[in-house]
């Protein structure tokens, strides 16, 4: 992401501001607010959006339990839509690369066939299912974490729609 238009639509700011990138001290502070949960689970596809997540968290589980700070318990969930004959490598290298930082690591699979139509629109449902379905079997506090990049709009559109139910 090399630009941001402050929040404003473009025909309002013609001049861009140049993103900086977040530095390190200070994801400690945006992944505090997981402490308090008492299961946490990443959403990872496997892009590198939810890859770089993954990494990020799992340092921050690293530097909590080094200082003896109570940290929740993490495990990644990656989704196989079986859409492609790829599906599953890639899922099983997600979750080797979750386990190769120390994270458990579950492959949900889809339950049903893809449409002939709407086939982005009918993952989507069927991995939030899958996800929220998964992490609404425990018990106690549970956080499901998701990572998007400033062009998965309609992630976007979703996950703001869900904050306001």
């Amino acid at each position: 992401m090399s630009e941001l238009t402050g929040g404003r639509g473009d025909e309002e700011q013609p001049e861009a501001v140049a993103a900086q990138p977040i530095a390190c001290g200070e994801f400690a502070g945006l992944f505090d607010s997981l402490a308090g949960y008492d299961k946490v689970f990443l959403a990872v596809s496997g892009g590198a959006d939810s890859l770089a997540m993954m990494h990020l968290i799992a340092d921050w589980l690293s530097s909590r339990a080094a200082s003896g700070r109570d940290h929740p318990d993490v495990t990644v969930l990656t989704v196989d839509h079986g859409l492609r004959r790829e599906a599953r490598d890639e899922a099983i290298f997600t979750r080797k690369a979750a386990e190769a930082l120390g994270l458990a690591a579950e492959i949900l699979t889809a339950d049903e066939p893809a449409p002939d139509a709407g086939v982005q629109e009918w993952a989507r449902t069927v991995r939030y299912r899958l996800l929220l379905g998964r992490s609404g079997r425990e018990e106690g506090a549970c956080a499901l974490v998701t990572a998007h990049h400033r062009d998965d709009l309609a992630e976007t559109v979703l996950m703001l729609s869900l904050i306001h139910i």
